[in-house]
């Protein structure tokens, strides 16, 4: 809020099994992009500059179960939990829903470790059965780590809750390699809260793929 923008650059999405890389370029010295990774142990995080996270990357490494449970990338990723759900330790519960004028099956996904914080929406596409979006929200009462402490000094009633929303959309399907798979990826995240907002959409478009290569195994530890 106060300042908008839109710049176009490059982007690659890289999993092998539960291994995946979303790595974002742009020609620009304040936000050079975003390199998010997760080596099948860790999850980390690319700087925007020294010791400083993107909201969006910090918003990952700090609830990084999302990327950990497989859940973050969709389809994308080869960790997409509802390909094996048996072994995932988590709890489903079923809606009938519309989005976008289209009738949805919406899941609630609800780990039974790790991100009890983080309220998780699958929605699928009543027709085809496509994954169409994931939805992660929290709220956060008296949220201290937006405020300065310049105006900590100031504050003198109960701060109202800060409400992060991260989603995933997925959409233009098209066949490649026998797989139907969504061409067009879209991250929104917004935070609100605090007197302080922040919006933001990255759309990423697939124009080329490549299945069953060998990758240097560092490409899975974001690069700082």
């Amino acid at each position: 809020q106060g300042a908008h923008g839109s710049m176009n650059g490059t982007s690659m999405c890289v999993a092998d099994g539960k291994k995946l890389a979303i790595v974002m370029k742009y020609e620009d010295l304040e936000y050079p992009g975003e390199y998010l990774a997760y080596n099948a142990k860790e999850v980390s995080v690319g700087h925007i500059s020294p010791g400083q996270r993107s909201p969006l990357g910090d918003f990952l490494y700090r609830n990084n179960g999302i990327m950990k449970e497989g859940l973050f990338g969709g389809v994308l990723s080869g960790g997409w939990p509802l390909r094996d759900f048996r072994r995932q330790q988590a709890d489903l519960a079923y809606h009938e829903a519309t989005l976008d004028g289209r009738p949805m099956h919406e899941i609630e996904y609800r780990p039974k470790k790790g991100l009890r914080d983080v309220k998780i929406k699958l929605s699928f596409d009543a027709e085809t059965g496509r994954h169409f979006k994931t939805e992660y929200r929290i709220r956060v009462r008296d949220d201290m780590s937006v405020i300065t402490s310049a105006d900590f000094g100031t504050l003198k009633q109960g701060l109202p809750d800060s409400i992060y929303v991260l989603t995933e959309r997925f959409d233009d399907f098209k066949t490649v390699n026998a797989m139907t798979l969504p061409h067009r990826y879209t991250i929104d995240y917004s935070v609100e809260g605090q007197g302080r907002t922040f919006i933001a959409k990255w759309i990423l478009q697939a124009n080329q793929w490549g299945f069953n290569q060998t990758y240097d195994e560092r490409i899975f530890v974001a690069q700082k």
